[in-house]
C-alpha cells in the first residue's frame, strides 16, 4: 500500500475513533479534557493506525483493538487534564437519540462500548465508502465535463460547422448538425 494511502487511512481511523470516544465520554458525564488530553491520544491512535493500515485485521482482532483503544481513550480523557474545573464523573447520563442511559456508574462503560461499535462499523466499511465516494465523484465529473462540452461548435475538415449533442462515443443518439457543404459540380450526384 502506498505511503499516502496508509497515512490517509490512519488519519481517518484515528480521527474517527478519537472523536467517537471523546463525544461519548463527555455525553456520559466525563469532563472535556484539555487540548493535550485530546491531541496526545489522537497522535498515539494515528501512530498505531499507520502501523496497522493495509494489514488485514479480522473481525475479532479489530474488535479487541478498538475495545483496548477505548480503555486507553477513557484513561487519557480522565487523567489528561480538564478544560473544566469539575471533577471527572462516571455518573452522568448518556443520551443516544431518544434513549437516555441512567446516570449511574454503568453509563461510562456503555458510552465507550458505543464509541467502539461506531468506530468498528466505520472502519470495517471504510473501503466500500471510499470506493462509493470515488465513483460518485467520477460520475459527477463526467457529467459536468459532458455538460461543458455539450453544444460546442467543432469545425470539420471541409470547413462545415458541426454541433455535437452527445460528445462521448458509445452513447446512443449521437446527433450532428452540419451546414451544407459544396459537393462538386451541379448535376453530378
Amino acid at each position: 500500500m502506498a505511503g499516502g494511502t496508509r497515512m490517509a487511512r490512519a488519519a481517518g481511523a484515528a480521527a474517527l475513533s478519537t472523536l467517537a470516544a471523546l463525544t461519548m465520554h463527555v455525553l456520559a458525564g466525563g469532563h472535556a479534557p484539555a487540548a493535550a488530553g485530546v491531541l496526545v491520544p489522537l497522535a498515539v491512535a494515528f501512530a498505531v493506525g499507520v502501523q496497522l493500515a493495509g494489514r488485514p485485521l479480522g473481525r475479532l482482532r479489530l474488535a479487541v483493538l478498538l475495545g483496548a483503544s477505548q480503555l486507553a481513550f477513557h484513561a487519557a480523557f480522565s487523567f489528561g487534564g480538564s478544560a473544566a474545573p469539575a471533577a471527572h464523573a462516571h455518573h452522568g447520563a448518556v443520551t443516544l437519540g431518544s434513549v437516555t442511559l441512567a446516570g449511574d456508574a454503568g453509563s461510562m462503560p456503555v458510552a465507550h462500548v458505543a464509541a467502539a461499535l461506531v468506530s468498528y462499523a466505520a472502519i470495517r466499511r471504510a473501503d466500500s465508502l471510499v470506493r462509493a465516494l470515488r465513483r460518485l465523484a467520477a460520475l459527477v465529473s463526467r457529467a459536468i465535463s459532458a455538460r461543458l462540452r455539450l453544444g460546442t461548435p467543432r469545425v470539420t475538415p471541409t470547413g462545415a460547422t458541426a454541433v455535437v449533442l452527445a460528445p462521448r462515443p458509445g452513447l446512443s443518439g449521437r446527433l450532428a448538425v452540419r451546414s451544407p457543404a459544396t459537393r462538386g459540380p451541379p448535376g453530378i450526384a
